[in-house]
């Protein structure tokens, strides 16, 4: 199936007996796990010679090729079988050439090890899709995709088994190796154009990037910015991650977007919150500092509510929906929605129903009315913020950035290797409290005065 052809990912993944709310639950496949015992190598090389013997090839791999592949296909079976028994039993990739730029393993070797492991039916394979939302809500269409899937078939977990690899030790038969470098960055600053679409048209996302001026005022600091805390970072040790390297996304002009992004698979963003906490910097334990509610107390802020009083803002204790394990995630993912289209919902966005398990004795009408009096600034985020329904988030992006930028340059003036994660930064454990303040501030300063509460998670 080509996924460009696929305009709704639920209906996308449900012919290929998956959910959509399963393909949610993938991990990324790193392409970093390797076979650490003897068990382990010994599946390894068995099936690279597999694979290697069912390739069509002008000509026999050599020594030094086969060897590629051999590591290729034990990054592949080590993010498999890692995940293998897990309820999800996923992983992720994008095949995109470009995701591979600075990876351990380059984009032909990975393409090899995942073909012929498909080919062997030892893998299968989802393929991706892009699905149209926005229109479900009233507000403007856009295209999303779905990266990829991959999963172990039984014949793989039983190969495995052969090997003495089970459920039991897959996690001490693969380990992860931590790039000692931090990925290539292909440019300091990126700015891709928005979502366009022209009468009887798909929306295009526009992931290419549009050529920028170097002789720009604004762009050169923006640049300068950039490599400034990419060398200050390049002065410290990481452990437990792959070593930060950064640049900032921009969408349609300098004030959307602009998130600071760690690039490369397996990103510190891209690890779990506690994951990230079992980063040592500088052999040091680490911080991650978190704005809470972030966008929505800028938003606040620019509507004139200087403070969101809430202890928690998206629960509602006395709502009969509040009783769902996934209550919070459902109200939050509502309140992401109506940033995105620019209003809140009429409808229940594609998938999230069945992501979030969400019954159909829930209303939604009941959740928007109970955000809209709480928020009454949700009714026209774009109002508030004088710009176009479908780049209000973009915009909330861009004055977040701004605030977290500020924090940041404070941390880099101090030689401090403070890494950003969206809304929230990471540091070693000494400079938490210094960071904590330089949010609250950049925020009231940055953000339209808004008083936002910062929560630290501490490793453990």
């Amino acid at each position: 199936m080509d996924g460009s052809e696929t305009p709704d990912g639920t209906e996308a993944y449900t012919k290929y007996e998956l959910t959509l709310a399963d393909a949610y639950e993938a991990r990324p496949l790193s392409l970093l796990h390797f076979p650490k015992t003897l068990e382990a190598l010994a599946l390894v090389e068995a099936v690279t010679a597999q694979v290697a013997a069912q390739e069509q090839r002008k000509r026999p791999r050599g020594a030094g090729e086969t060897g590629k592949l051999q590591e290729a296909v034990g990054a592949v079976l080590g993010g498999v079988l890692t995940v293998a028994w897990k309820a999800e039993g996923l992983v992720y990739r994008s095949m995109n050439k470009n995701s591979f730029v600075g990876e351990v393993v380059a984009y032909r070797q990975a393409e090899a090890a995942l073909n012929g492991l498909e080919a062997l039916g030892l893998i299968r394979r989802y393929s991706g899709v892009r699905y149209e939302w926005g229109a479900e809500l009233d507000g403007p269409a856009r295209w999303e995709g779905i990266a990829a899937r991959f999963g172990a078939t039984e014949a793989l977990k039983t190969l495995a088994a052969s090997h003495g690899i089970a459920q039991d030790n897959v996690g001490a038969a693969f380990d992860i190796r931590w790039p000692v470098r931090p990925p290539k960055i292909r440019a300091s600053v990126i700015l891709r154009p928005l979502a366009s679409r022209l009468p009887g048209e798909r929306a295009k996302r526009g992931n290419a990037t549009i050529p920028l001026d170097m002789e720009d005022a604004k762009v050169r600091k923006l640049v300068d910015e950039v490599e400034a805390a990419n060398a200050v970072l390049a002065k410290h040790s990481f452990e437990g991650c792959t070593p930060p390297a950064l640049y900032r996304a921009f969408r349609g002009d300098f004030g959307l977007g602009g998130r600071w992004i760690t690039a490369g698979t397996m990103s510190i963003q891209q690890m779990s919150a506690a994951a990230r906490l079992k980063i040592r910097i500088d052999d040091h334990p680490v911080v991650e500092v978190d704005v809470k509610a972030s966008q929505l107390s800028i938003l606040a802020a620019c509507a004139g509510v200087k403070e969101l009083t809430f202890d928690d803002p998206y629960s509602f204790p006395d709502a009969p929906w509040n009783r769902l394990p996934n209550a919070r995630e459902i109200v939050k993912s509502l309140v992401v929605a109506a940033l995105g289209a620019g209003k809140l919902p009429t409808r229940w966005p594609n998938g999230m129903k069945g992501r979030l398990g969400v019954p159909n004795s829930v209303r939604l009408g009941d959740i928007t009315e109970a955000l809209a009096a709480r928020f009454p600034f949700l009714k026209q985020p774009h109002a508030v913020l004088g710009v176009a329904p479908e780049v209000v988030a973009l915009r909330l992006q861009a004055l977040e950035a701004d605030a977290i930028t500020a924090a940041l340059g404070h941390a880099w003036g101090r030689d401090i290797p403070a890494v950003p994660v969206h809304d929230s930064i990471i540091v070693p454990q000494a400079a938490a409290r210094m960071v904590e303040a330089d949010l609250r501030m950049a925020y009231r300063v940055r953000c339209n005065g808004a008083i936002v509460r910062t929560v630290s998670s501490v490793s453990v």
